[in-house]
């Protein structure tokens, strides 16, 4: 008896682990209660050595940045190949009451050590930290206990994070923030060129540098946020310096991932702020171009959920993958929903893309920050449903499902207020 507890002990420490591992590199309830089921039944069949080979076979996928469904494909074909070659002498030394009391005890002990190993906390460095995304992401680290330290030039305007200021010019000071991080989240970018900060000098040099300072730092992983249309010789500079930030980290030879992202909106966005403003302030709504364009919303919340899956968990590695929203909606639909909330009723329709981009070109040279900038407008212009190159497929635990609702269009508003004077840029 003694030596049958301690082969349930063994196995369940071992398997434990497994479960622990596994546990941190999912975080997904609806996963992990397939893979306890999944597990037991190779128990029965294979007794609890088939259970513990079956949980190691399928750890090794994930380290590898499989996805579940992929990990499942190897298992099963290993286990094909193994189980009556490794697996069929031991299976008779167990009967099914035996097979089935151990894997028991496997999953008992595997739910301490699955909670003390998902403990562990990092340090995150944040590219573009004050920012919309950036802020939102160091929220969530932080909620967890994680240690987060914002980068920017800009200082937030409540500081609940270490903060340095500072650009992304100097690789020096680059690689003193990373220094003693884990991950790194990329978050950094602009959407119109403002003297010295250019996209060649913000995405493509800025990228490069934190490249160098991670690789430098020794870095576990970097997260580049980047931009759903990106892609190479499109005419539209925003477009294509996103698309050579991507190249620089998917070529830099370290563990990254790249989240190629649509209209995003939330708390601070510049979606719901900017529409919010201009129905406080006009009567009229014109949208961009004579077609009407989809887009699908994605909820900053859904998008922090992938980043933090990336450099928390590590999955996601060496991949590029989209995240839009779980909706897809037409940009005229998307106005509507907006003014019913802030009770506004403006008259919407279609004018020309060329139109749209000389407003665009008037609101740069005036505003702080322009309504629309030409980059906007070229988004706009063209949907925002579809990525413009190839990529992965994202894991179904990590897809979006929040949508365009007027409860999370209201928690997402800024304060009702129309544009005025001190929007302009020579006014303090």
């Amino acid at each position: 008896m003694s030596g049958y507890l301690s082969q349930g002990t063994l196995g369940g420490l071992v398997t434990g682990t497994m479960y622990a591992t596994t546990l941190n590199f999912l975080h997904s309830p609806q996963v992990n209660l397939q893979l306890f089921a999944l597990d037991w039944v190779i128990a029965l069949m294979f007794g609890p050595v088939g259970a513990l080979a079956a949980s190691s076979v399928l750890v090794c996928s994930r380290l590898l940045g499989s996805s579940v469904r992929t990990s499942v494909k190897v298992l099963i074909s290993t286990l094909t190949v193994s189980a009556f070659v490794i697996l069929g002498p031991i299976a008779p030394a167990y009967n099914f009451r035996q097979a089935l009391d151990l894997v028991a005890l496997s999953s008992v002990i595997s739910l301490p050590i699955g909670l003390l190993t998902r403990s562990l906390k990092m340090k995150i460095a944040i590219t573009g930290g004050t920012g919309f995304v950036g802020q939102h992401l160091a929220a969530r680290l932080s909620s967890e206990g994680h240690e987060v330290v914002l980068l920017a030039r800009n200082a937030p305007a409540a500081q609940n994070a270490p903060f340095i200021a500072g650009d992304l010019s100097d690789v020096y000071q680059l690689a003193k923030v990373f220094a003693e991080c884990d991950a790194v989240a990329h978050c950094a970018g602009i959407n119109r060129e403002l003297g010295r900060h250019t996209y060649q000098q913000v995405h493509i040099e800025g990228t490069k540098n934190v490249v160098a300072a991670a690789y430098a730092s020794r870095i576990k992983k970097i997260v580049l946020m980047s931009f759903l249309r990106a892609r190479p010789n499109c005419g539209s500079p925003y477009h294509e310096s996103k698309w050579e930030a991507e190249e620089i980290v998917r070529n830099s030879g370290l563990d990254y991932t790249v989240i190629k992202a649509g209209v995003v909106f939330g708390r601070g966005d510049h979606m719901l702020d900017h529409l919010s403003h201009a129905l406080y302030t006009f009567p009229i709504f014109p949208l961009v171009g004579l077609k009407d364009q989809a887009c699908r919303p994605l909820a900053v919340e859904d998008l922090v959920q992938v980043m933090r899956a990336a450099l928390i968990d590590m999955r996601l590695r060496q991949q590029t993958v989209a995240v839009v929203g779980a909706e897809e909606i037409y940009l005229r639909e998307a106005v509507r929903r907006v003014a019913a909330v802030v009770g506004k009723e403006p008259l919407i329709f279609p004018l020309p893309v060329w139109c749209h981009r000389i407003m665009a070109r008037v609101f740069e040279l005036t505003m702080k920050t322009p309504l629309a900038s030409l980059a906007q407008v070229r988004i706009l212009s063209e949907g925002l449903v579809e990525p413009a190159t190839p990529v992965a497929r994202l894991p179904y635990d990590l897809i979006p499902t929040r949508k365009f609702t007027p409860e999370q269009i209201r928690n997402g508003l800024p304060s009702p207020a129309p544009f005025c004077a001190a929007d302009l840029r020579w006014c303090a």
